[in-house]
């Protein structure tokens, strides 16, 4: 008997958890085999250009930059890139982070990045207008439903580049490595700086 959607995709979102964490323990080929495996069963059952294909495409980025397939990463950057602009309008927050990690992956590679930098920076200067416009009409709202209308701490940290607090952690690195997938280290790009130093603008 064929499984159903739910179910099916409830083992895409099984396995892209075992994908994140050989991530951080840097075993990169068998994560990669699994955000494969997961991304193939969010097409069979979304279709090739749903939000959710587009996430997997961007949580598995990541591995391809830290196995120097810069290439890869920025083909399926891209692909994602088109997905979230279809489906989430001109400007949401996904489609910042994505432009950010391809800026990434092209100054890794000594492309230039400005452009996609300068787009990612003006989206992120109007997310952050239109969080704080709500966040102010949040604070008239009647006392019964002050509670609901609190925004999460974490996203707030997030925008302003603050430390995100996490389970009562602090995750301390930069809002850029966060954003890249794991911490920078010191690889330099072509020009001789650290990935810190050009994210940071030195």
């Amino acid at each position: 008997m064929p499984a159903r959607a739910g179910e099916t995709l409830a083992e895409a979102k099984d396995i892209s958890a075992r994908a994140n964490t050989l991530k951080q323990k840097r075993q990169f080929d068998k994560a990669e085999a699994l955000y494969q495996r997961s991304l193939r069963i969010r097409e069979r059952v979304l279709g090739a250009s749903h939000t959710k294909v587009g996430i997997a495409l961007y949580e598995m980025a990541p591995v391809y930059f830290r196995k120097n397939k810069f290439g890869e990463a920025e083909c399926i950057l891209k692909k994602a890139l088109t997905i979230f602009e279809k489906n989430l309008g001109s400007d949401h927050s996904r489609i910042a982070n994505t432009l950010s990690r391809l800026a990434f992956v092209y100054a890794t590679n000594g492309k230039d990045a400005s452009l996609i930098q300068k787009r990612a920076a003006s989206m992120r200067k109007r997310l952050a207008g239109v969080s704080f416009r709500q966040l102010k009409g949040q604070a008239k709202a009647p006392a019964g439903r002050k509670r609901m209308a609190k925004a999460p701490v974490g996203q707030l940290e997030t925008r302003a580049g603050e430390p995100v607090r996490r389970k009562g952690k602090v995750d301390r690195r930069s809002r850029m490595e966060r954003l890249a997938g794991a911490p920078i280290g010191l690889e330099r790009l072509a020009d001789g700086r650290t990935l810190r130093e050009w994210f940071e603008g030195q």
